[in-house]
C-alpha cells in the first residue's frame, strides 16, 4: 500500500538472514562490477592488443563472476518469490560451477557459453518476476525489471542466433548486435541492483519492517506504525 509517507513493503521475517543477505549482496555487487570491468577490458584488448595481458583477464573475470553468482544466492533466498526461488538459486549455482569449470579448463568455451546462456536466462527471468512482484523498493524494482528484461531478451537472442545461424554470416552478425546491446546493458545493471537491494536489506536487518521511500530508505519503523 502506498501513502504520502512511502510504501509498505513485505520484509524478511528473519533479521539475521536479512543482514547476511545484505553483506552477501554488497559482495555480489562489487564482484559483479569487477567482472563486468574485466570482461569489457578483455573484449577491448581482443581488438586493440591481443596478447598475454588480455588472456590473463579471462580467468580473473570468470572468478569474479562466479563469486558474484555465489554471493547472490542468499539474497535470492531472502527475497523469495515463491516457487521462483528454486529457479534463481539453480541458475546462480550452475553459473558458479560453469565459471569454475571454465577457469580450470574442464569445460570448453563453446559448451560453457551455452550453459551460461541458459543460466542467465533463468536468473533474468527470476529477477524480472521478483521485482515485478513488489518484493523490493520501487526504484530498485524498476532497475531490476529493466535489467531483467534487457538481459533476458538479449541473452535469448544471442543463444538463438548461435544455435540457428552460421557463424560470421550477415544474419548472425545482425543478431549479435541486436542481442548483444540489451544483454550487455542488462548485465551491467545487475551489480547496481544488487548493491541497492543490499542497502535496503541492511536497513531492514537493523530496524525491521516499515515504510520505505523509493530509494529503500526506512521512513517509519516497525514499532512506529500505527495500530490497525
Amino acid at each position: 500500500m502506498t501513502t504520502g509517507a512511502g510504501q509498505v513493503l513485505p520484509q524478511p521475517t528473519d533479521d539475521r538472514a536479512a543482514r547476511l543477505a545484505a553483506r552477501a549482496g554488497f559482495g555480489a555487487g562489487v564482484a559483479g562490477a569487477l567482472a563486468n570491468m574485466l570482461l569489457v577490458a578483455y573484449a577491448v584488448l581482443a581488438f586493440v592488443r591481443p596478447g598475454p595481458v588480455q588472456a590473463a583477464l579471462w580467468p580473473l573475470a570468470c572468478a569474479a563472476a562466479g563469486t558474484s553468482a555465489v554471493l547472490l544466492i542468499p539474497m535470492v533466498l531472502v527475497l523469495g518469490g515463491g516457487s521462483l526461488v528454486s529457479l534463481g538459486v539453480a541458475s546462480l549455482a550452475f553459473s558458479a560451477v560453469a565459471f569454475l569449470m571454465l577457469i580450470t579448463g574442464l569445460l570448453a568455451p563453446t559448451a560453457g557459453a551455452s550453459l551460461l546462456a541458459g543460466c542467465g536466462i533463468g536468473f533474468a527471468t527470476w529477477l524480472f518476476l521478483v521485482c515485478r512482484g513488489g518484493n523490493v523498493p520501487p526504484r530498485a524494482g524498476r532497475v531490476g525489471r529493466r535489467a531483467g528484461v534487457a538481459a533476458l531478451v538479449g541473452t535469448a537472442l544471442l543463444a538463438a542466433g548461435n544455435i540457428a545461424l552460421p557463424t560470421s554470416s550477415t544474419a548472425w552478425l545482425a543478431v549479435l548486435v541486436l542481442g548483444g546491446i540489451p544483454a550487455v546493458l542488462g548485465w551491467l545493471a545487475v551489480p547496481a541492483w544488487s548493491l541497492r537491494v543490499a542497502r535496503w536489506l541492511r536497513q531492514d536487518g537493523q530496524g525491521g519492517a516499515g515504510r520505505y521511500d523509493e530509494d529503500g530508505n526506512r521512513v517509519v519503523g516497525r514499532d512506529d506504525q500505527p495500530a490497525a
